[in-house]
């Protein structure tokens, strides 16, 4: 194995490692799990029946994360441009 496919192979190892696994986050509770069921019932019907606290809690758990993300990124956007001004 040569330098670069060593680099190549540290890099994945390194961005995989850093993959998050929302199963195991956080527990949501039964008010929450039970208003996104709802809110999926909604949306998409009796197929929201078929989904199980463990599918919801992941799921949850994957939005929760998304927003926060999206928060922090227009935090930086908005500190950058407030440096600017």
């Amino acid at each position: 194995m040569n330098i670069e496919e060593m680099k190549k192979l540290e890099k994945e190892r390194f961005n995989r490692d850093r993959i998050k696994d929302y199963n195991k986050t956080i527990q949501l509770s039964d008010s929450a799990l039970l208003e996104l069921k709802e809110a999926l019932y909604l949306e998409i019907g009796d197929t929201a029946t078929e989904f199980t606290k463990e599918h919801l809690n992941s799921f949850g758990n994957f939005i929760l994360t998304v927003v926060a993300i999206s928060y922090k990124m227009k935090a930086r956007e908005m500190k950058k441009k407030n440096e600017l001004n």
